[in-house]
């Protein structure tokens, strides 16, 4: 009997405990206050929604005249269709409104505009005016003009989309960036009806058969610098009310955490009773922020959010915490699947306060997510000069600089955080002993904390402990750009690394000789010129626990020849340890590539381009069925097993 079906990267969170701000960074300055994604929400809930599937029993004004005119649209086209001119004509009254709707909006952007002094500019000049005089008079006050506008946006869908062709195809009025965003706050939008995260997760389930299993990914976005999520989400309203605000509450109730407006561990504790109602199919991951960690020892919390000990033999041992209470429950059955991390929000991989979590999780094998695309969440703060420069990477084969990192705004640094390199540093025992020298010179990192390193790793020419044995899912598998970029790259030496040594792939850091030495000049080239579609699956390759998922880039149907191709991947028959990873004492292992992929869909994140059932569908025929089975039932499995 085939094991289940497992989707590997699904969100369910509300949209309650997203940041309002997320135009910052991406929007100009004061117009990102007026993209407040509560107010879009708002909009969307109580206007659009309404409009568009308007309720009959629901009492609210906008409810009932929305449901008379859908019948009196109704009633005109059931009586008056059989008349082949009237649907010709009623399109036509539809496209001269869209052209006014286009002419308000210009006026609005250009103020007067002219077609030049020629015989014909002019004659053009007369009619706009003419035209313009007839909307003015009709329309004579602005904010009839805005109800004009919003009225045919949301009633007259052939007027809405011809408005939309000319302003995305004539004038490329939104960047690309801009366009993505306004795809996130749709995709938030879509599912803002729903206030609890069991309403999603119920939605995602009808999309799968029966005993799929789901692993949900949390966010904690509280320290991009976009603003606070709702401290009161609405899946806790009732509990808000009832509470006693005066009263004293134990740590994990939710009455305690909403007295803290503990946006993020209220998100948790939904999961944990999700957990408990749902049992094994249900597989929630806790999230891993350093600035969490920081904020919660500076604040002296009674219960932190991370605390542990290290024994003798460098074990790592939680004290009393949240994460122990998510991923060492005294119910077995409510225990956490994995840890998520998300570099993109303004931190590495390997933060010094995140060492002692990777250790814990490598000895026990619990799984980890990282980010690993471009996309819309990273940090909107202010650029932080410590930035300019990698903490690991050398810029220069004499090593006496660190890897220059040039973008000049925040929010271009995702690019770096989200690297795959950043992983290598706490693979490779040679990268992982310049990780830790750079803490150890460091004036910024304290004298408790060098003490921590030294009972966790020892000096860092102790080789045998490292975290070489770490188990990452980097998800996404680059994004569709990186994929394209190694297909079209057809003269990159870099890009041609899995073709030239298909056992190992690209070395990275390291020479292609003999001896294999940390080579900062092929560091930084692999840093800067390789597609991250041939840096993870080099990792894949050499590292026993390193996987990938497909989310979110499965929707586009380019990707599947390389997929397929992947899958497939053969190692050749000089399987011999490449010499970087000989001279670290490690063992190549000997899996196939396609042994560490992950089938996972991004939900609800992907739903801007495709629905859930239709991706399922759309890879279930694409690919084999044991291709299939491979990456949605069989290599689940051993990325979720843990060791405790």
């Amino acid at each position: 009997m085939k094991p289940p079906i497992t989707n590997c990267h699904t969100h369910v969170f509300t949209n309650d405990y997203v940041p309002p701000l997320l135009g910052k960074g991406v929007l100009p300055s004061p117009v990102h206050w007026l993209a407040h994604l509560g107010i879009f929400i708002c909009i969307l809930r109580y206007v659009v929604m309404p409009i568009r599937r308007p309720d009959k029993n629901d009492p609210a004004l906008i409810h009932q005249a929305a449901y008379r005119i859908k019948e009196g649209r109704e009633w005109l086209y059931d009586k008056y269709t059989y008349y082949p001119i009237v649907p010709r004509i009623i399109k036509l009254v539809q496209y001269v409104l869209a052209f006014v709707v286009i002419l308000i909006v210009l006026q609005w952007a250009y103020g007067d505009f002219s077609f030049g002094e020629s015989r014909l500019g002019r004659g053009i000049n007369q009619l706009f005016d003419w035209i313009f005089a007839g909307i003015n008079t009709v329309l004579f006050k602005n904010w009839l003009r805005i109800a004009f506008v919003a009225l045919v946006l949301l009633f007259l869908k052939s007027a809405r989309n011809l408005i939309l062709f000319v302003f995305k195809y004539l004038f490329r009025i939104p960047g690309k960036l801009n366009t993505a965003l306004f795809r996130r706050y749709l995709q938030l939008g879509e599912f803002a009806k729903y206030r609890r995260q069991q309403d999603i997760l119920d939605r995602l389930e009808d999309q799968y058969p029966a005993g799929t299993h789901f692993v949900v990914l949390p966010m904690d976005m509280n320290f991009m610098k976009a603003g606070s999520p709702k401290s009161v989400p609405a899946e806790y309203e009732s509990v808000y009310l009832e509470m006693d605000k005066r009263g004293s509450y134990d740590w994990h109730t939710p009455e305690r955490l909403l007295q803290q407006k503990n946006n993020y561990l209220l998100q948790l504790e939904k999961l944990r009773d999700l957990k408990r109602n749902r049992g094994v199919s249900f597989k929630p991951f806790v999230f891993a922020h350093p600035e969490r960690i920081r904020s919660s020892r500076r604040k002296g919390d009674q219960k932190p959010y991370f605390s542990y000990s290290v024994s003798d033999t460098g074990e790592v041992v939680l004290g009393d915490c949240w994460l122990k209470r998510y991923l060492e429950p005294d119910d077995p059955g409510l225990r956490f699947a994995g840890i998520k991390m998300y570099p993109a929000l303004g931190y590495y991989p390997f933060d010094i306060d995140l060492l002692p979590l990777w250790k814990y999780a490598a000895d026990r094998q619990i799984p980890i997510m990282t980010h690993c695309t471009m996309g819309t969440i990273f940090y909107r703060g202010m650029k932080k000069r410590a930035w300019n420069r990698h903490p690991v990477y050398r810029q220069d084969p004499d090593g006496d600089r660190y890897l220059r990192l040039s973008a000049t705004r925040a929010r271009n640094y995702q690019r770096h955080f989200s690297n795959p390199m950043n992983i290598l540093c706490l693979l490779h025992p040679d990268l992982f002993a310049a990780l830790l020298h750079h803490y150890y010179a460091s004036e910024q990192v304290t004298d408790d904390q060098k003490d921590m390193l030294d009972k966790l790793f020892g000096q860092p020419e102790e080789r045998h402990r490292n975290l070489h044995h770490l188990k990452v899912c980097f998800g996404h598998y680059g994004g569709v750009e990186e994929w394209t970029k190694y297909l079209h790259r057809d003269r990159s030496y870099s890009a041609a690394q899995l073709r030239m040594r298909p056992a190992s792939g690209s070395a990275l850091a390291h020479s292609v000789a003999d001896h294999g030495n940390l080579s900062w000049y092929n560091a930084r080239d692999a840093w800067e010129n390789m597609d991250w579609y041939t840096m993870i699956s080099s990792m894949m390759l050499q590292y026993p626990n390193i996987y990938t998922d497909i989310s979110y880039t499965l929707h586009d149907e380019r990707i599947y020849p390389l997929l397929h191709q992947t899958l497939h991947h053969d190692r050749g028959t000089n399987v011999s340890t490449p010499p970087h990873l000989a001279e670290a004492g490690l063992i190549l292992p000997t899996h196939r590539l396609g042994d560490r992929v992950l089938f996972g869909t991004d939900f609800y994140m992907i739903r801007s381009h495709k629905t859930d059932k239709e991706l399922l569908a759309q890879t279930r025929a694409k690919l084999s069925e044991p291709e299939f089975d491979q990456i949605a039932r069989y290599n689940p499995q051993t990325y979720l097993r843990t060791t405790y």
